[in-house]
């Protein structure tokens, strides 16, 4: 069992203790140029990635097939706007409960606390 402080009172504890105060002294072992036949045999750093222009295309895509559905078809599926709008505010209605609000802020207060560290870091400095 192990004493209250946490320190072992061990005798080997003391000659091993000696033994690493004697040898660390000892100079490295050389690894006749080892360390740099690796290095320089490892392939260059890759550049970072250029970022896609991917999520506007598709975004853009999609908005231009909504027009054309729109635009196109029968003559009454441009009148179907107002019940789009109709069903959009019943479905978004039960945001307006204040509990669902201070739900959402308690939520995003949240995530700021656990990521405020990676947010920070990418601060421009």
């Amino acid at each position: 069992m192990e004493s209250a402080d946490l320190k072992s009172n061990s005798p080997d504890d003391a000659q091993l203790e000696a033994w690493l105060h004697a040898n660390s002294a000892i100079a490295p072992l050389s690894d006749d140029g080892f360390s740099h036949r690796v290095l320089a045999a490892l392939p260059p750093p890759v550049a970072p990635a250029k970022p896609s222009i991917r999520p506007w295309l598709c975004v853009a895509a999609a908005l231009i097939g909504s027009i054309v559905a729109i635009h196109s078809g029968e003559a009454g599926a441009a009148n179907q706007f107002p019940n789009i709008v109709a069903a959009l505010q019943a479905a978004f209605s039960p945001l307006s409960d204040p509990s669902v609000g201070l739900a959402l802020i308690t939520t995003a207060a949240s995530l700021v606390i656990v990521y405020w560290r990676k947010l920070v870091a990418k601060l421009p400095r």
